[in-house]
């Protein structure tokens, strides 16, 4: 059965996301995501598509064991690589993607939503980017689209909650609406963009990705790389068994 369902109405399509009970990513659930969007790049007939969850929350983040376990450098990369290409997916996707999230979105959530051209969200929604505090480097690049630079260094050095208020007033949000609101509000984004043009609303998208220049794989990749110096650390092994016992961590910086 599969945990990304996609379903056509008029000229929008929509793609929830349903790997219960808390959309937690690993390498398979990045390869369904991105092998559903680019199977919406071959189809034809469509103005938008809207991103959304069926789950609780719309991302409780990364499978945390998978990456810990990764013993070499090729096999972080393997699970890197397979997040970058779903990431890349969305954020390529030749349609405007409007992404309406609700509950907790974490790590490779905050990667996804920011990979929407548009982003709606529920009052009850955080964020946060929290790798910081499990043990690994990444997304950086997502966080500094939605938000503030300068901002978005310090809820990377924390990993700090942010609230849909905050994104709302710092600009990554179109919306903010009571959760029971977010699936109408999201249809109603979608359907004004499907107003337009088709070709020239795919024109438009990948102008302003070309010359938006994210260079978002490259980036995503870089930050593997990181991860990859990083576990060889202790910090890295106190981090990762502090976050799992629930305790604060003791460092000593190698």
């Amino acid at each position: 059965m599969s945990n990304v369902l996609i379903t056509k109405k008029d000229k929008i399509i929509y793609v929830t996301l349903d790997k219960q009970p808390l959309n937690i990513m690993d390498r398979e659930f990045y390869d369904e995501i991105r092998c559903a969007f680019e199977e919406i790049d071959r189809t034809d007939g469509y103005c938008a598509v809207v991103l959304t969850s069926g789950c609780k929350h719309f991302c409780a983040g990364g499978n945390l064991e998978e990456i810990q376990q990764c013993s070499t450098a090729e096999q972080t990369a393997i699970i890197a690589g397979a997040a970058c290409g779903c990431m890349s997916a969305i954020y390529a996707c030749k349609y405007p993607v409007i992404g309406a999230v609700h509950g907790k979105v974490v790590g490779a959530g905050v990667a996804m939503s920011l990979a929407c051209d548009v982003l709606i969200a529920s009052e009850d929604t955080t964020f946060s980017l929290a790798e910081i505090k499990a043990g690994f480097i990444g997304a950086s690049e997502f966080l500094e689209m939605g938000i503030p630079r300068r901002l978005a260094r310090y809820y990377v050095f924390t990993g700090d909650i942010m609230t849909a208020q905050q994104w709302h007033s710092w600009g990554a949000l179109l919306d903010i609406v009571p959760r029971e609101h977010l699936s109408a509000r999201a249809d109603e984004a979608a359907a004004k963009i499907s107003e337009q043009s088709p070709l020239a609303l795919m024109y438009f998208k990948e102008a302003m990705n070309i010359n938006d220049n994210e260079r978002l794989a490259e980036k995503y990749m870089l930050e593997s790389a990181y991860t990859t110096r990083y576990q060889t650390s202790q910090d890295s092994k106190e981090t990762f068994l502090a976050f799992c016992e629930k305790r604060k961590p003791v460092y000593h910086g190698h």
